[in-house]
């Protein structure tokens, strides 16, 4: 299993860049009598107009193309020290400071502290004089390159004989100074855009005139290539890394969350400037280590390195820095004109990790520029294209508007890329990564599959098997079938569904689809992507699962970036089991429901992110509110459709994060039928019988347990990313984090409703509103959660489960 997870690990494409160096220094500065390590320590490079300082723990790094002879250390207090560097390698330092005057030192430190907390204070004073958030427009232009690297990269992980086609990687092997660990290059892209800013509203256009990515032709990527999700604004009170709030060095929170000290200042760009050291005050908290230098007189940063608290607990992250130089433009103001970003994704000190790397720099920045009407779309906060030669730039042209050179490691990356995929370890490599996100197996032309749907079992069928195929990308890129059989060796009954799928265009995103199934479902649940037939439904107790022939057309369209349409005609014929028969007021046995509609529904995100495959894609979501608004009309005496009604359904969900107290994610629903209908075709509300947590699902509800034909329901859950368990020794160590739930639904059935089938003796209205709680703890493993739900309300029903113990799967961060 571990070389499995190196092996996928070795693929798996994260992304964001700092340059390789040919000189890279690491070192960690002690105190020659204590051992103890010096933290703001400075180091100075002889001859050039740059400083470092040392973190926490006394370590600092430098990569650098710059040639060095000698490095300085100094800290007030301790008698300076030099080391002589060698050019283009790695080198690794251990440094003893001497003490020297310590009685003085005692009275510059809490003086140079109290200046250091009042340029602190003038920068939190002069934020809107400063920050591009307050200024009306900006442009720019912005190169971006991105780089993945495998790390922990050891002679045993080169003897693996499944990665002896990629030796490139391993050849191009080198060591990180910011953690000191040996790391091989296995993906790299550049991208170079115009950036358009307006924050009056807030509006972002970014339109990509040229990309280069190794190995990747899916465009789409490309989108997230430029941004990357990291807003990186230290003049805002919070500081979004993944999806933690860090608190800035320069929030109005930062004197209460950090420790400030002057050390250092020099005259850099034409402008006289103070570096000040911060760290944390305490740890287990979401905050940084590092410098920032200061403007004199503008009081605006002129530059921010920033890195991880040791102890900050971001899960599978074990490491990450910010640099971030500002330059001096039109009217005083610095604008933030090139970053690095640096991440080490590693679930162990000791297993091979990825390194995620982004450098960006701007040119030709202009500020407060007058825009045309109508230049930012209306309904896009971040809107992106991409020219449509964007991909097709050649070596002239990107050796003419790089702004760095790259170096020769990165241009093998290129040129080595393309061939290793033609390698057959690597496509067994990627077809075993496309079955573990897809559950299909990939041959020439066929994909086999789910996979987790060959057997399953339930009250019913008993001994369920299924088999199924859908054609590849290499059959078409315009339309996939997709088909399955399954027989039930107790109901002695085959089942069956076909799809056809057509790809009309990429922009605007058009698909069109036919659906036809025969088989059973499962009303009153959400059931994802999973379904009710799979591997992990095994205990056969399921006794509610109804027959049914479906038949569904289905048109979707992106009518505007930020708005999808849908239209769809479906056609069912739902049939009674022993269990849950259909029987009118007059003992009548009702021997099927038919039902024909066309439903209308409008997806509407401001700003959602996907990315595009050849036949679906997959939404990252949008920082603000997504609506949902669908309205399906029934047609009666149409196709032997018995049932005249419409049904109206309204919904929002969204995740935000409340600085540092965590992450919230809810999801609110109304609905309404007009008309008269069985209960069959009422909302009956999402139900479960296992020990899976799911959000969309009320976990202690019992399938056929309540309905409603009008209704008003929530799912709520907040992540408090360890804010209590960070306080606790044993658990801090553990990177255990706390979660917490409700769920609720209230809801009616009006009397005609009522009176068309007699209802499942289980079933029944939610005039007193459904309640669950729960409480959590997740990043188990970095990927489990245990979930304690306890039930609020309707104890009094039959055979319900009043608290249960659920375990969640998800990847934590």
């Amino acid at each position: 299993m571990l070389k499995l997870n190196r092996i996928l690990l070795f693929l798996l494409l994260l992304s964001n860049i700092s340059l390789f160096s040919q000189t890279k220094i690491r070192g960690v500065i002690l105190d020659d009598e204590t051992q103890f390590p010096l933290s703001s320590a400075k180091i100075s490079l002889k001859g050039l107009n740059t400083r470092y300082i040392s973190d926490e723990k006394g370590i600092f790094f430098i990569e650098t193309n710059s040639v060095l002879k000698t490095l300085i250390i100094s800290k007030k207090g301790y008698q300076t020290d030099s080391v002589n560097i060698e050019q283009n390698k790695y080198q690794d330092f251990i440094i003893y400071l001497k003490t020297d005057n310590t009685d003085i030192e005692k009275i510059n430190t809490k003086s140079e502290k109290n200046k250091a907390v009042d340029l602190i204070k003038e920068l939190i004073k002069n934020k809107k004089n400063n920050s591009s958030n307050y200024l009306k427009t900006y442009n720019y232009e912005q190169y971006t390159k991105l780089e993945t690297d495998i790390n922990n990269v050891d002679s045993k992980l080169k003897s693996y004989p499944v990665l002896k086609d990629f030796k490139f990687v391993f050849e191009n092997a080198d060591t990180s100074a910011a953690t000191g660990k040996i790391y091989a290059p296995i993906f790299m892209s550049e991208t170079i855009s115009d950036f358009y800013y307006q924050n009056f509203p807030r509006r972002r256009k970014e339109i990509i005139k040229s990309m280069k990515m190794a190995g990747i032709e899916n465009e789409s990527i490309g989108k997230f290539a430029g941004q990357m999700y990291f807003d990186i604004n230290f003049y805002k009170s919070y500081v979004k890394i993944i999806d933690k709030e860090f608190i800035s060095p320069i929030s109005i929170y930062g004197l209460l969350a950090y420790n400030y000290e002057m050390t250092d200042s020099a005259f850099i760009d034409n402008s006289w400037c103070y570096q000040i050291s911060f760290s944390p005050k305490r740890k287990y908290e979401f905050t940084f280590n590092g410098n920032i230098w200061v403007a004199d007189t503008a009081f605006a940063l002129k530059s921010v390195f920033a890195t991880m608290s040791e102890t900050a607990n971001l899960g599978i992250v074990s490491d990450f820095y910010i640099k971030t130089d500002f330059q001096k433009i039109e009217n005083n103001f610095y604008f933030p004109y090139k970053e690095e970003l640096f991440f080490d994704f590693n679930v162990s000190d000791f297993s091979s990790g990825i390194f995620a790397k982004k450098y960006v720099e701007r040119k030709n920045i202009y500020l407060n520029t007058n825009y045309k009407p109508l230049f930012f779309s209306p309904t896009e906060f971040r809107d992106i294209e991409i020219h449509n030669d964007a991909a097709k730039k050649d070596s002239y042209y990107w050796i003419k508007n790089r702004p760095v050179s790259i170096t020769k490691k990165e241009k093998e990356i290129y040129s080595t890329v393309d061939s290793v995929k033609q390698q057959n370890t690597f496509k067994t490599i990627e077809n075993l990564i496309y079955f573990s996100a897809t559950g299909f197996l990939k041959t020439h032309v066929l994909d086999f599959g789910p996979i987790y749907k060959i057997y399953s079992k339930n009250a019913i069928e008993g001994n369920r098997f299924r088999l199924g195929f859908r054609t590849g990308n290499k059959f078409s890129k315009k339309i996939e079938f997709n088909a399955y059989t399954a027989y039930g060796f107790s109901d002695n009954d085959a089942k069956y569904g076909i799809e056809t799928k057509l790809k009309f265009d990429r922009e605007p995103w058009t698909t069109a689809q036919i659906n036809y199934t025969d088989d059973f479902l499962q009303l009153s649940s959400h059931l994802g992507t999973f379904g009710y037939d799979n591997i992990f439904s095994v205990s056969g107790k399921n006794d509610k699962l109804l027959k049914a022939k479906t038949l569904e057309a289905i048109i979707e369209r992106d009518l505007l970036k930020s708005l999808t349409g849908i239209i769809k005609y479906s056609r069912q014929t739902i049939l009674p089991n022993e269990i849950l028969y259909f029987q009118n007021t007059e003992n009548i046995i009702v021997p099927e429901i038919n039902s024909t509609k066309l439903t209308f529904n409008a997806h509407f995100g401001i700003n959602e992110e996907y990315i595009e495959f050849v036949f679906n894609r997959h939404s990252f979501g949008s920082l603000y509110p997504i609506l949902e608004f669908e309205y399906s009309y029934a047609i009666s005496e149409f196709l032997n459709s018995e049932y005249k009604f419409s049904e109206l359904k309204i919904g929002i969900h969204h995740s935000f994060s409340p600085g540092f107290l965590g992450k919230t994610k809810y999801l609110v629903e109304f609905g309404k039928i007009y008309g008269t209908v069985p209960y069959p075709l009422l909302k009956l509300h999402e139900g479960s019988a296992g020990i899976s947590y799911s959000l969309k699902t009320f976990n202690l509800m019992d399938y056929y347990e309540f309905a409603s034909d009008r209704y008003l329901s929530f799912f709520a859950e907040h992540h408090f990313k360890g804010l209590f368990f960070n306080k606790i020794p044993f658990l801090r160590k553990l990177k255990l984090r706390e979660i917490i739930f409700a769920k609720g639904v209230w809801g009616d059935i009006s009397e005609k409703n009522r009176n068309i089938l007699v209802f499942p003796q289980t079933l029944s209205d939610v005039k007193k509103p459904y309640l669950e709680l729960g409480a959590g703890i997740e990043n188990i493993f970095n990927i489990l959660s245990i979930n304690y739900i306890k039930r609020i309300t309707h104890l009094q029903n039959p055979n319900v489960r009043k608290q249960g113990i659920l375990i969640g799967f998800q990847i934590s961060l």
